[in-house]
């Protein structure tokens, strides 16, 4: 029986990059659904009688007991529809802002092989953070450059398979182990991830 690190257990009971992936795929999928909508938005069957009577004015009655008239045609409904438009965009950014910050840390759920300029984006954010030495920068790059062979020549089969993010790691980390190629700098960076 193979006793996992502290790090692989907490790698394996992470909430992983699943739910982060599905955030940010919702995020776009929206983003780009409104921004096809405001592109292309043209009146339907049910409101082309409204289209054909273009101008029209709307008489109301004002705060003050006065009459309020208000023109509708073409650059109304357009301005309308411009504002919902960026009102939903405003919407969404403000409630999906927190993905942001975790946005670089995409590289963790290993769809591809990360790039050494991301892990290092990261590594960046955590020696800031004083989680980690800056002189330690360079032992994650050896550690990274031991890796990424093992990740390039897994990849695909784990695409195959669709093995999650969390055995990607955990298949990582075994294979460092059972090689006694050193990991213990840069799984402070995936066990970072997987507890954001």
């Amino acid at each position: 029986m193979c006793v996992l690190t502290a790090n692989e257990a907490l790698v394996e009971k992470g909430l992983g990059f699943e739910a982060f992936e599905i955030m940010s795929q919702l995020k776009n999928s929206i983003q780009v659904q409104a921004d096809d909508k405001y592109r292309t938005y043209e009146f339907r069957d049910e409101n082309r009688k409204i289209k054909n009577s273009l101008p029209f004015t709307l008489t109301s009655k004002g705060k003050k007991g006065g009459v309020v008239e208000t023109v509708i045609d073409q650059k109304y409904i357009d301005q309308l529809v411009e504002k919902f438009h960026e009102n939903t965009l405003a919407y969404l950014t403000k409630w999906l802002e927190w993905l942001s910050p975790i946005e670089k840390w995409g590289w963790v759920a290993m769809k591809s092989m990360p790039k050494w300029d991301e892990v290092e984006e990261c590594v960046d954010d955590l020696i800031a953070k004083k989680f980690i030495d800056a002189l330690k920068e360079k032992e994650i790059h050896a550690e990274y450059a031991h890796l990424k062979p093992f990740i390039e020549f897994s990849i695909s089969k784990w695409k195959e398979e669709n093995v999650s993010a969390q055995q990607r790691w955990l298949d990582v980390f075994a294979f460092l182990r059972t090689k006694e190629l050193p990991f213990n700098n840069f799984a402070i960076l995936i066990e970072y991830a997987f507890t954001m």
